[in-house]
């Protein structure tokens, strides 16, 4: 994942890079109606090529019969705050000690878990695009659809505070305040060193 520009097809993800200054808004704005566009090809292309596929909803979401709107609303926004998240943290972030060749395969289980939590309760979104497509392609639109709108970007928006958080200089901060001769530094060069104990 060498550019964070190029690999994102989430609308919820794009807005929280553009949040963060890795993404201009221009081309934020672009890219959400790309993913936009290309989800609605996508579902037609699914809706040709399934027989009579004018009957299905093409995998639309909706909430499970006897699950709150409140309860998928709040798994949205949990799952998709890890994943956007773990896309900062390993995709974005310039301090991430691990190689960034990893962060395919964390974001990767980011969306794994997310669908075993949501898949029971409202078919997964975490995504507005991937939700958008079918919707428009087969016209079903439940009364809670803003759910699979709202939801993911809310959860952008919940995960940018811990990531820029994280970025700031906080942490060494409260180690110098803890450390104020630096002891902990590996820089710090032992002052005795070179010099022979009295005996």
């Amino acid at each position: 994942m060498s550019s964070a520009r190029a690999v994102t097809l989430n609308p919820a993800v794009t807005f929280a890079l553009a949040c963060v200054g890795s993404l201009p808004f221009g081309q934020a704005i672009a890219n959400t109606i790309s993913q936009v566009v290309g989800a609605i090809l996508g579902s037609a292309l699914l809706d040709a090529t399934i027989p009579d596929g004018n009957g299905g909803s093409l995998g639309s979401n909706s909430i499970t019969p006897g699950v709150g709107y409140g309860n998928a609303l709040c798994g949205e926004i949990v799952m998709t705050g890890v994943l956007v998240a773990t896309v900062l943290e390993t995709a974005v972030s310039k301090g991430n000690v691990v190689s960034k060749s990893f962060a395919p395969l964390a974001i990767g289980f980011a969306v794994f878990c997310a669908h075993a939590v949501l898949l029971p309760i409202d078919g997964c979104s975490i995504n507005p695009a991937r939700s958008l497509g079918p919707a428009i392609v087969s016209g079903t639109w439940p009364g809670t659809f803003w759910v699979f709108v709202v939801g993911p970007y809310l959860g952008a928006l919940a995960a940018i505070p811990f990531y820029l958080f994280f970025q700031s200089n906080f942490e060494k901060d409260v180690v110098a305040q803890l450390d104020p001769l630096n002891i902990s530094s590996e820089n710090t060069e032992d002052p005795y060193a070179g010099k022979k104990a009295d005996v």
